[in-house]
């Protein structure tokens, strides 16, 4: 199974077989096709551009450089001395580690180096980084006015950074 030599494999087979080795096996499913089920984050990702002028280059959907993923990053910023950052936005926070460890791996995958998370200003979502503030904080510059002034000037931010908008 694991070299892909048995395509007929049915999810109670893969369940067992897991269980049996003490791996638990879960399924993941992501919607296919043309509608615009993605709102939400280009609403954050348009009033962040917005609030950025036209200092920055923007180009949005950027799809992995590997064949056959299907990932892509909301957004990837370029600035005019060709420093980039991945932008992804959130509505809403539900496992903010997996939430995390996802964009990094993309922005890995597309070899730049720095994020920003867009993250919608619920009072859930805010109540969510508050608390997490003291872990976030070392990985994150949590000021979402002096992220948007930097990439207002044109300019991308020196840290990893979380924005609500």
């Amino acid at each position: 199974m694991e070299r892909g030599h048995a395509p007929g494999v049915s999810l109670d087979d893969l369940a067992g077989l897991g269980a049996a080795v003490g791996i638990r096996i879960s399924v993941s499913a992501w919607p296919d096709g043309p509608a615009v089920r993605d709102a939400g984050q280009i609403d954050l990702l348009r009033r962040v551009q917005a609030r950025t002028g036209s200092a920055l280059t923007w180009q949005l959907e950027v799809p992995m450089p590997i064949p056959g993923d299907r990932r892509a990053v909301d957004a990837v910023v370029r600035a005019i001395d060709g420093a980039a950052c991945v932008i992804e936005a959130i509505t809403r926070i539900h496992d903010l580690q997996a939430q995390l460890r996802s964009i990094r791996l993309k922005a890995r995958d597309l070899g730049i180096e720095r994020i920003v998370v867009v993250v919608a200003a619920t009072a859930r979502n805010r109540a969510l980084l508050r608390q997490l503030s003291d872990v976030l904080g070392l990985s994150f510059s949590l000021d979402t006015r002096a992220a948007l002034t930097t990439m207002a000037a044109g300019r991308i931010p020196e840290r990893d950074a979380i924005i609500l908008v």
